[in-house]
Order: C-alpha cells, then sequence, then structure tokens
C-alpha cells in the first residue's frame, strides 16, 4: 500500500495493479453507445422539424405572394363581375390552383361602389389544402379612374 493511498492496491494474477490497468468495462461502453444513441437521434429529430418548417413557411409566403398579386391584377384591369372562379398560376417552378370569389362588400356606408375579393391558394398538386387565404376589395370600374 502507498503511504498516500488509502485503498489497497490489488494485484492481478499478472502481477499488474488495478491502478495501472484502467480502462473501461463492457457495460460502461455499452451505456455511453446508449446516451449518445439517444442525443444523436434528438438531434437528428430537431434538424427533420426544422426542415419542414422551413418548407411550410417557403411555401405560405409564396401563396400569400401569389394571392396579392391576383387582387392587384383585378384591381388593376378593373375586372367587376361577382362569382367564383378557378385558375393556376405558375409560380417558383410549381402550378399553384387559385380559387377566386368576387361578392359585394358588406358595408352599407360605401355603397354598391366596393366589391370584396377573396382569394384562395392551394398547395400545388392538392387543391384540397389551402394554403394561404387573402382578402381584398375592388372598386367599381367607372370610380376608380
Amino acid at each position: 500500500m502507498n503511504s498516500w493511498s488509502l485503498r489497497p492496491t490489488v494485484v492481478d494474477a499478472f502481477g499488474a495493479s488495478a491502478m495501472t490497468n484502467r480502462g473501461f468495462t463492457l457495460i460502461e461502453v455499452l451505456v455511453a453507445l446508449v446516451v449518445v444513441t439517444i442525443g444523436l437521434t434528438a438531434v437528428v429529430q430537431s434538424v427533420a422539424r426544422s426542415v419542414n418548417d422551413t418548407t411550410a413557411l417557403r411555401e405560405k409566403t409564396f401563396a400569400t405572394w401569389i394571392a396579392t398579386n391576383v387582387i392587384a391584377e383585378y384591381q388593376v384591369t378593373d375586372r367587376w363581375e361577382t362569382g367564383q372562379f378557378r385558375d393556376e398560376r405558375r409560380f417558383a417552378g410549381s402550378d399553384w390552383p387559385v380559387g377566386i370569389r368576387i361578392r359585394p362588400a358588406e358595408i352599407e356606408a360605401l355603397g354598391n361602389g366596393i366589391r370584396r375579393i377573396e382569394v384562395t391558394v392551394y398547395a400545388p398538386g392538392n387543391r384540397q389544402r389551402s394554403v394561404s387565404v387573402v382578402d381584398g376589395r375592388l372598386k367599381r370600374p367607372e370610380t376608380s379612374r
């Protein structure tokens, strides 16, 4: 026993002390691998979620731009007819289905000079899933000039 140590020195069959044969047991290595695996799994899931969120945000932004552009086109071309219309717009390399609904504005103080336009943009290739809905107003063509 060393004078500075309170623990006895254990000597194995080959004469080496336990203090010089430091290493990890198989159980310790397996536990460490499990901990690392759990940590890496959490990182991969976080990255995948981030990619999905970024894709959804990109899609929502594009759809809102398309809807805003449709409203601006209607305002500039003085289109006034009411009803529901379907259209498709090419944007960012994809074809985006668009639903357009024009109806009288429910604002009595303004009279019949204003119409409400509601543009719904759907996911490319999926007319069942709307991505963005934007409302706008149209002036009667005679009063807009």
